[in-house]
């Protein structure tokens, strides 16, 4: 029962980073999700933490969660304890973390955190995928248009990269035919084909650009 019991426990452990790096992944700054989903979410995170409290990836996906939802001091209470648990998680909890602080109008903060994930050895391209949106956000978008760049070089990242890509060049086109729009069109030709024409937010991209 003891084996039983730790293999489930293995098993919710993979499921939830799995979760939290595919939610991720997904942050935007132009997505919208339903509050049914994150409701959805929360409610899954939270029953995987009853079974292993101290399980990094589930609190990590749940503070992502809460900031999606509105509760701030839910998502930061949760990107703190996420931090301190590690497990693989600090570097991404830092840079959650970092976006909720630009979020929050707190600059200074956010670049720091954004300076130290970078230097934790399990920092990922990830990382500049959320550095990308927080500089979009504050409508800095050739830092954002560097740092998704930079995500779309990574081999875990480079289907959101592109995808993002697409719609920051998109925004840019004040015409059908001028560069802005060919170069559109092909980082979200390159999204889809990375992601197997199975992602439906990059046909979407395709479709804006």
């Amino acid at each position: 029962k003891q084996s039983e019991a730790l293999r489930d426990l293995q098993d919710l452990g993979r499921e939830s980073e799995a979760l939290c790096r595919q939610w991720l992944a997904g942050l935007d700054f132009l997505r919208t999700r339903s509050r049914a989903e994150h409701e959805s979410l929360w409610n899954l995170f939270s029953k995987l933490l009853e079974t292993d409290p101290d399980n990094a990836g589930a609190v990590l996906g749940r503070a992502l969660s809460a900031w999606k939802l509105g509760r701030r001091k839910d998502a930061e209470d949760g990107f703190n304890r996420a931090i301190t648990l590690d497990q693989g998680f600090a570097a991404l909890a830092l840079a959650a973390r970092a976006r909720l602080a630009f979020e929050m109008g707190k600059t200074s903060e956010g670049e720091a955190d954004f300076a130290n994930s970078g230097k934790m050895p399990q920092a990922d391209s990830r990382l500049y995928l959320l550095r990308g949106m927080a500089s979009a956000a504050e409508r800095n978008y050739t830092s954002a248009q560097h740092d998704f760049e930079t995500a779309s070089q990574s081999s875990e990242a480079a289907g959101e990269g592109f995808r993002l890509l697409a719609l920051l060049q998109a925004a840019w086109s004040t015409s059908p035919a001028d560069e802005h729009a060919r170069q559109a069109i092909h980082d979200a030709q390159h999204a889809c084909m990375l992601t197997e024409e199975r992602d439906w937010t990059c046909l979407e991209a395709l479709a804006a650009a």
